[in-house]
């Protein structure tokens, strides 16, 4: 039988604290693209990963768990695709591709807001990746990931071009 301790730690709500607001970082984004939803959901669902729509709590965009990937239903659709690609990403470079690999969580944000800013700036739409990378200031070598980043952007590119070009065939 396991025993499971817990120690009392003192936490503290922003509200009971002193000094300068903390700073706000704005990652929404204008919904400049609303075509790149689908297809990259599609390339979600033929990678065997579940796709949701579903309400989160403020603050809270997506995230991924291991097959499944939960996305705010509130964001806009550029948003939605944004989101997607970074937690695709994710699934597909942290969930299969290195379980064995111990990487930090620096790394693990790193290379996915990378295959999502990739993704997103091939389609003409700027995402806020600089802010967002700047919540993890701790430095890292990029030249470690940039072929596991690569690919994995080449491939969901190759596939939304692929799928755009199927649905106009269909139109």
């Amino acid at each position: 039988m396991t025993k499971t301790y817990f120690r009392p730690v003192y936490v503290f709500d922003v509200s009971q604290t002193e000094g300068k607001s903390l700073p706000q970082i704005d990652l929404s984004l204008e919904n400049s693209d609303s075509t790149l939803f689908e297809p990259l959901k599609s390339y979600a669902i033929s990678k065997g990963i579940k796709v949701k729509l579903k309400s989160l709590r403020k603050g809270l965009d997506g995230y991924s768990e291991g097959g499944k990937i939960v996305i705010n239903r509130k964001a806009n659709d550029t948003e939605k695709a944004s989101i997607l690609a970074h937690e695709t990403a994710h699934e597909l470079l942290h969930f299969r591709d290195s379980k064995d690999v111990k990487l930090t969580k620096e790394i693990l944000e790193m290379e996915a807001e990378a295959v999502a800013f990739v993704v997103m700036n091939y389609f003409g739409v700027e995402i806020k990746s600089d802010k967002y990378l700047a919540l993890y200031k701790k430095s890292y070598n990029l030249m470690e990931s940039l072929k596991r980043i690569s690919d994995r952007s080449s491939a969901m590119i190759d596939y939304v071009l692929k799928s755009k070009s199927e649905f106009q065939k269909t139109s």
